[in-house]
């Protein structure tokens, strides 16, 4: 008789049996009931019914799906509204694959009792991370490790919390460096506290740190710390590594003291100040501001060497201090084997516009990112409404989500370009490389910083419409006027201009020889300097260097 599972879904996912099967690895012949949020809501509200209806029909199994078992919204009452049910066992699965088994001492002991300790321990949280940060600042300098890559991996840790991450630069990056390691002839274990699919998807060593208490998931970018602590002690007793590389992300310091503790040369990856992100580009200020610049001064102080994307992030940390010597300054790049400018995308333009009328093949204008302030994709709306008027055939593809999608989908509509204009949302990095094909016209209308500071990023983007062989329309600002040779592999715009962003539009849209030949040449200087392989070889010489 197949097996009769019972399935609280307290999770976001869209799809529960389907999880549920993947992390139980059961059959397809299985039977699942699953009770969904408003359900278990109302029934909540009458205990009589509750109580009727989980003693009813007793499945072999009970289990509490969710996003992660720390944090979770009302423990104490999920916990127990499943041991309420006559079940065989009970159990609690998150989407990280952590499995516990649920019992009215845990119910009592840790879910009861542990919420209510919360606001001390996140205190203890908080003076434990400052105690470690201040003495990994005071440290003296030490005699530089010796890198050693003979049979021992890198270790590579982000301590940034991702749940649920689909695509954006972050994965771009992650999963290009890696992979451009492993094509160095280096193995990467990866260490994170969530899923992380963009670099899943390479099949590479993962492992996932986990919180084990509400202190350190509700302070989750302290806690992260903590837990990558935890895993990376338990792996470094089992085996040695060649050095550590530690992502920057707001108060990440775990790969540092790791790294410290274990006598291995550290990589930190600085992608920018975290207070000054969050202040221009986020919400405002970050949460305890002071312990994210200590955690940046310390995990700066610590590393051997600092990767930095442009020149402007390498004077940042000139002025603060840091020695020129340990700092390199690496583009971001592309992975030329997945972008290819060979791919059949015909089936997408039609999935996406329609079947072409004939002798009007829509051209495709198409935008990828997380539509930051400075993205600028609300300029890239407005010169489509100018663009258009001059050429009809001009479709607009705009693909992920964010903060200004809203404002950019309303220029779209004020222009009545609805049928024109596709927003996919967010698609999966690995289905990135398609979209792209399915492009006549690739572009990064990047916006100036709103303080008059010096734009300091390395948009992935770029180099991965540079790899796909497609004309490119791109800001004359920072580091993409210097990848892009204006009118050999691209066309550079003023920023902020959406006039000028639509005349270089319509005249890339007819002239289709004109956008061949600017494709053909960026791909081929992607090929022949913005690689993965190629960045992570400089990575790799520079730490032979500083650590030989």
């Amino acid at each position: 008789m197949p097996e009769r599972i019972l399935v609280q879904n307290l999770s976001s996912s869209p799809h529960p049996a389907e999880e549920i099967r993947r992390l139980l690895h059961v059959s397809t012949d299985t039977h699942i009931d699953i009770f969904e949020r408003r359900y278990l809501r109302r029934l909540l509200l009458s205990p009589l019914r509750l109580w009727q209806t989980l003693r009813a029909s007793p499945p072999d199994r009970h289990i509490l799906l969710l996003d992660r078992i720390y944090p979770r919204a009302h423990p104490f009452r999920t916990t127990v509204t499943a041991l309420l049910q006559n079940a065989g066992s009970r159990q609690m699965f998150d989407r990280q694959g952590c499995v516990e088994t649920i019992q009215w001492r845990d119910a009592l002991f840790r879910d009861f009792l542990g919420r209510m300790c919360q606001p001390l321990e996140r205190r203890r949280l908080i003076r434990w991370a400052e105690t470690e940060l201040r003495a990994l600042l005071a440290s003296p300098a030490r005699k530089l490790p010796r890198f050693d890559p003979k049979n021992r991996p890198i270790l590579y840790t982000l301590c940034d919390p991702l749940l649920d991450y689909v695509a954006g630069g972050i994965g771009a990056h992650a999963s290009g460096l890696i992979s451009g390691l492993r094509g160095n002839g280096m193995d990467v274990a990866f260490v994170a506290v969530d899923r992380f699919a963009p670099v899943e998807s390479l099949g590479i060593e993962t492992h996932i740190a986990l919180w084990n208490s509400f202190a350190e998931a509700a302070e989750n970018t302290i806690g992260a710390n903590r837990a990558i602590i935890r895993k990376c002690t338990q792996l470094m007793a089992r085996r040695e590594f060649s050095c550590i590389y530690q992502r920057s992300g707001l108060h990440a310091f775990g790969g540092a003291l790791m790294a410290r503790q274990a006598n291995l040369p550290l990589v930190l990856e600085y992608n920018g100040s975290e207070a000054w992100v969050a202040k221009h580009w986020g919400n405002g200020t970050p949460p305890l501001p002071e312990l994210s610049k200590l955690a940046s001064l310390a995990t700066e102080h610590a590393a051997d060497l600092i990767v930095v994307v442009s020149e402007p992030l390498r004077r940042e940390l000139l002025d603060r201090g840091v020695s020129d010597d340990k700092i390199l300054v690496q583009p971001n790049a592309a992975d030329t084997q997945r972008f290819r400018s060979d791919i059949d995308a015909r089936q997408l333009r039609t999935q996406l516009f329609g079947p072409a009328e004939p002798d009007a093949d829509p051209i495709i204008v198409g935008f990828f990112g997380t539509f930051g302030k400075w993205h600028g994709t609300e300029m890239l709306a407005k010169a489509a409404a100018i663009a258009t008027l001059t050429n009809p055939r001009l479709h607009w593809l705009f693909v992920g989500d964010g903060l200004m999608a809203a404002e950019t989908k309303r220029i779209i509509e004020a222009a009545g370009l609805t049928r024109q204009a596709r927003f996919t949302g967010m698609v999966a990095h690995t289905e990135a490389p398609a979209y792209l094909a399915a492009c006549d016209i690739l572009v990064s209308p990047t916006l100036p910083n709103a303080d008059g500071s010096q734009f300091f990023g390395s948009p992935t983007k770029l180099f991965e419409y540079m790899a796909t062989g497609r004309a490119i329309v791109a800001s004359r600002i920072g580091q993409l006027a210097q990848v892009i040779e204006d009118g050999r592999t691209g066309v550079l715009v003023e920023p902020g201009d959406p006039d000028a962003l639509a005349a270089a539009l319509s005249g890339l849209a007819s002239d289709p020889q004109r956008r061949q030949r600017l494709g053909q040449q960026a791909r081929a200087r992607c090929e022949d300097k913005h690689t993965w392989i190629q960045a992570a070889s400089n990575i790799l010489q520079a730490l032979r260097k500083r650590c030989p």
